[in-house]
């Protein structure tokens, strides 16, 4: 899964729907936080 590039292109271009941000959040922060150990 590419969980982690999900979620920085949130960061960079998020959409319009807050929401959809948000639920995109959530289901890609299982696997953000092992990534975000990267950084």
């Amino acid at each position: 899964m590419l969980s982690s590039d999900g979620v920085i292109m949130v960061i960079a271009f998020p959409p319009i729907d807050p929401e959809a941000r948000v639920k995109l959040a959530r289901t890609a922060g299982a696997d953000a936080g092992p990534a975000a150990a990267l950084w």
